[in-house]
């Protein structure tokens, strides 16, 4: 095992090892209700078991009752945030989708800066939208919108600038002609 390795003395070794033929297969059930997913699951495993190698001070009596709590515990946030992470990772695909569908119409109409800036930025086109999109409604950083779009982070700061332009320049011809 690879955990193992995190470990520095055999006493703890040997418990851990027994913690895990212990409470594996209780991890993976509060896991799975979690995820629903095997591979996840798996993921959630791994993750909680490396967390109580590291952690082995924070573990008493193999069978006592806090014991289980705690790897019960474990195992639940690590799925959780697996969980929060995937769906994530859904809504900005979601987002990226919604922000490429050409001159979406805002059901309000155009009363108050928030939606002036909104028609603004789906007018854009494509390059500028998605960035400032994902910048300023999602409120992602520079480097996630880098790795998302799968651009350099300089990349990112340049169109951020370019369609800070020409949103100043769409808003201005708007509240011209009203």
């Amino acid at each position: 095992m690879i955990f193992l390795m995190l470990i520095d003395s055999e006493e703890d070794k040997r418990k851990f090892q027994i913690l895990y033929q212990k409470y594996w297969r209780l991890m993976y059930k509060v896991a799975y209700e979690v995820l629903n997913n095997r591979s996840d699951v798996e993921d959630v495993l791994h993750d909680s078991f490396e967390k109580v190698a590291k952690n082995m001070d924070m573990v008493g009596e193999i069978d006592a009752k806090e014991t289980k709590n705690l790897m019960v515990v474990i195992a639940k946030h690590k799925a959780i945030d697996i969980y929060r992470k995937k769906k994530r990772r859904r809504e900005k695909e979601l987002n990226i989708e919604y922000a490429k569908t050409p001159y979406v119409k805002t059901v309000f109409g155009i009363e108050d800066e928030e939606n002036i800036v909104t028609t603004a930025i789906q007018s854009l086109p494509d390059k500028y939208r998605d960035v400032m999109s994902l910048r300023f409604h999602n409120q992602y950083s520079i480097k996630e919108i880098s790795r998302i779009l799968n651009i350099s982070e300089n990349n990112v700061k340049q169109r951020i600038l370019r369609g800070k332009s020409k949103l100043k320049e769409i808003i201005d011809s708007q509240k011209m002609q009203k």
